[in-house]
């Protein structure tokens, strides 16, 4: 994490000035550090009330729905989402698809498209506009991430979630992303909420909430595969970690029992899902002649990993007629590149456009016949306040990578400090698998094409890390202030 500091700091994207930005993002973490420190000193009642909460909680959601309304239902952008989403109508209508070749080529979002379908089906059958219905999906899936947040946090940062929550509704993508039901949108936090239910149900010994908590995975990973990256960073952790600190034989077979149950039931939902799939040709061809996962790997080999500057190579590979063809092409173009893409050069560039923005490219959902509405004029490149959005988004997410920069050398140096304690009793369950979840994040993206949309869907997990990282920090300089 350090180092995508340094390198989104000396090399932030969207022409802003580098030494301009470090300032600015200096002033944004001074007061948000300020904030914090007040926010210790309120009476735990306050600060952990429930009421708070849900109030601010419900604010949150009309925000979003008036955003979201005010938006309008047709704002699709460029790139894939129109396609996905357009053929999904289709197929929920039963017409043949516009862009069925799109989806031999691109077979990644053939699953996504299929699912969407059957949600658009299911809202046309019980009488519901469809914009409203995935509206409602998406905005509850950022409801359960808070409160997925609140249950994984409860017993170690309490005071922690109402910030949370407010920091996350001033976070200007969220807003076009709630209204767009695109593979970002349709997993936020999935990976958390799926967490957060298997945590119950181990804790309260309520076994009837493991099948829901494998459903959320399982509906995360068909949409999106990345945020299955917490939930692996949790398992490790709870294997390793948590098993380690239950007393009894009794409570460890317990967990252990639970988490292999989890286990086994999404891959057993996976493997229906697949199969339900396999009957629609569309996926069965597209499995056949689509790219291979190899192909996104070699298009992160090169220059600084994105589509934008791989046209050439995704246009060879995209007129190849077969996978075995498609899979030899990527297989070559990897190994051609491979001392392109150790080269420190490319890593710095492949750095800087997955981490050096907190717009999360979300500007590709907005367009530029919106009648000058506020969205567009704060969140696309022909708005009059683009700039401005740009600079308040890069100071947002930078004090979180400082934050979690912190965060794991302070880690380190409590373990080496402390080798003769387990590490459990030194750190706490949600700090190492975030620390994990992370480690796993950052490793899959300067793996793939690189993409700073990449990272929205693993937001609730970011802004939990900066919260927990700070919270230490504030509590550390309040113990030392006590001591003198």
């Amino acid at each position: 994490m350090l180092f995508i500091s340094v390198i989104s700091l000396r090399f932030p994207l969207y022409y802003l000035v580098w030494w301009k930005m470090i300032i600015a993002t200096a002033v944004f973490g001074a007061v948000f550090f300020g904030i914090m420190m007040l926010w210790n000193k309120i009476p735990e009642k306050l600060s952990d009330s429930k009421t708070i909460f849900i109030i601010a909680l419900v604010i949150e959601v009309i925000l979003i729905w008036t955003v979201s309304l005010i938006h309008g239902k047709d704002h699709f952008g460029v790139g894939d989402y129109f396609i996905v989403y357009y053929s999904a109508e289709e197929m929920a209508s039963g017409a043949d698809l516009t862009y069925y070749n799109y989806f031999m080529v691109y077979g990644n979002n053939t699953l996504p498209m299929l699912m969407l379908s059957a949600l658009l089906r299911f809202a046309r059958l019980i009488h519901v506009d469809t914009f409203y219905f995935m509206l409602t999906i998406t905005t509850s899936l950022i409801v359960l991430s808070l409160l997925s947040a609140y249950e994984l946090l409860k017993g170690y940062y309490k005071k922690i979630v109402i910030p949370m929550l407010v920091f996350l509704m001033i976070c200007l993508p969220v807003y076009v992303f709630a209204g767009t039901f695109y593979t970002d949108s349709m997993t936020f936090g999935a990976g958390l909420i799926s967490l957060a239910l298997l945590k119950i149900s181990i804790e309260k010994k309520a076994k009837y909430l493991i099948p829901i908590a494998s459903l959320f995975a399982v509906w995360g990973i068909c949409f999106k595969i990345t945020s299955f990256i917490p939930i692996l960073g949790a398992a490790i952790v709870l294997f390793v970690f948590g098993i380690s600190k239950e007393k009894t034989e009794k409570d460890k077979k317990n967990k252990i029992i639970c988490i292999l149950v989890y286990s086994l039931i999404i891959i057993l939902l996976l493997g229906i899902v697949r199969i339900i799939a396999s009957q629609n040709p569309v996926y069965t061809a597209s499995k056949e002649k689509s790219n291979p996962l190899t192909a996104w790997i070699a298009m992160g080999m090169t220059k600084n990993g994105s589509y934008s500057e791989n046209v050439e190579f995704s246009d060879s590979i995209n007129i190849l007629s077969t996978k075995k063809e498609k899979s030899d092409l990527a297989l070559k173009y990897i190994k051609e590149n491979l001392p392109e893409a150790l080269s420190i050069p490319h890593i710095v560039k492949k750095t800087q456009n997955n981490f050096a923005s907190g717009m999360f490219s979300c500007f590709d959902y907005t367009c530029p016949d919106e009648n000058g509405s506020m969205l567009y004029k704060l969140l696309d490149p022909g708005g009059t306040l683009y700039g401005r959005s740009c600079q308040y988004t890069f100071c947002y997410v930078l004090i979180i990578y400082i934050a979690v920069t912190y965060g794991s050398i302070r880690s380190l140096i409590l373990l080496i400090k402390r080798r003769d304690k387990a590490s459990h009793e030194i750190l706490s369950f949600p700090k190492v698998f975030a620390d994990i979840s992370m480690f796993g994040i950052i490793v899959f993206l300067m793996l793939w094409e690189s993409n700073n949309r990449q990272l929205y869907n693993q937001l609730p997990l970011l802004i939990m890390m900066l919260f927990v990282n700070t919270y230490e920090l504030v509590n550390s300089v309040k113990n030392n202030n006590e001591k003198k």
